[in-house]
């Protein structure tokens, strides 16, 4: 039998703040499939850097019927545009549509930091990265000449994992709310 999925997004607490961290782990477990294990063990985000995230930008998680979280999206005002610095979801939640949710609640709301598009960088051939991306209605940015503050800004982003494979910025515009 399969279980029903029930997912509420939510913007985090600080109740939350402890699962955050092994969700981030567990999602970049993905990463040891396509060889990237240093990937995968990497650094995570700390309980100081989801305080900031929630204070200064806004933090989602999907929660479970209990209200336990099992997926997370953080979000950073960056150059004017609202930057999806970390979208994880719990590997044991993977491909039930709970990122896919999250991110529409990003887009959803992202108007709340002044943005007018919603910006990222990732790796350009994980299917769970740009092509989930593009398949959500994000494209790749486009860099202006010369470079305004969003085009160093995206720059300096792409250079964190510079040695591992093709990574791209990508955005997408927010709607205009309806009247």
């Amino acid at each position: 039998m399969s279980q029903r999925l029930s997912l509420n997004i939510r913007r985090a607490n600080a109740e939350d703040f402890a699962y955050l961290p092994g969700i981030e782990r567990s999602a970049a477990q993905l990463f040891h499939q396509v060889g990237l294990s240093l990937l995968a063990d990497s650094p995570i985000m700390s309980l100081e850097d989801f305080k900031h995230v929630s204070v200064d930008g806004l933090l989602f998680v999907a929660v479970n019927n209990l209200d336990v979280p099992i997926g997370f999206a953080a979000v950073e005002a960056l150059a004017g545009t609202a930057y999806l610095a970390e979208l994880s979801v719990s590997s044991n939640w993977q491909r039930r549509g709970v990122g896919t949710t999250l991110l529409a609640a990003v887009l959803h709301n992202a108007r709340a930091l002044g943005a007018t598009q919603t910006t990222l960088t990732t790796f350009e051939d994980f299917p769970w990265n740009a092509p989930f991306y593009l398949k959500s209605g994000f494209q790749r940015y486009q860099f202006a000449q010369p470079p305004t503050q969003l085009c160093r800004a995206l720059a300096e982003k792409l250079t964190v994992f510079e040695d591992l494979p093709a990574r791209v910025a990508m955005s997408s515009p927010l709607r205009q709310p309806e009247p």
